[in-house]
């Protein structure tokens, strides 16, 4: 974190956050049956040294909140790294020896795909982490007082029924 520049954090931000945010604005006035973001499970704090990329995919999960709140459409799904597609299969066999290392499943193609359908099926969930993991191997692999939190599983978050405050109301522009 130490070494993390404003540079690093801005190019971080600039195609997850501030396109979310555009699409946010340009929809609020529409009628839009779903807002689907794809964030990462890096912002879960499952890998280190990714604080500028984990806050960009944060942004993308607080903004599905917002929207929730707000009884918009959103739905932010962290996901985990993929098998064949995206930036894992892009980073080569090394990076899903180190995933797996930490205890960490790749997810299939087919398996990511019916798990999306089911998530665009529920109007409840605003937010939610598909990240296939074996929980104490990835507390082992972490270490110290991270080990008992990496342990139990997440959840998906609800949606929630109270209105955003009123300095929410113009926020994302």
């Amino acid at each position: 974190m130490a070494a993390l520049t404003a540079s690093d954090v801005d190019a971080a931000l600039a195609g997850k956050a501030r396109g979310a945010a555009a699409l946010h604005c340009a929809t609020l006035q529409a009628e839009v049956g779903s807002f689907v973001l794809f964030s990462s499970a890096f912002c879960l704090g499952v890998v280190p040294n990714t604080a500028a990329y984990a806050a960009a995919n944060c942004y993308l999960s607080g903004l599905a909140l917002l929207r929730s709140a707000a009884s918009l459409p959103a739905l932010a799904v962290e996901w985990g790294a993929w098998e064949s597609v995206g930036m894992a299969a892009d980073a080569g066999p090394a990076f899903a020896e180190y995933w797996r290392g930490m205890g960490m499943a790749l997810i299939c193609v087919d398996k990511g795909m019916r798990t999306l359908g089911r998530l665009l099926g529920s109007a409840e969930v605003a937010l939610c982490a598909v990240l296939p993991c074996d929980w104490a191997a990835y507390g082992r692999s972490v270490g110290g007082a991270a080990s008992a939190a990496a342990a139990r599983p997440l959840s998906a978050h609800r949606r929630v029924s109270a209105k955003p405050p009123r300095a929410a109301a113009g926020w994302g522009g």
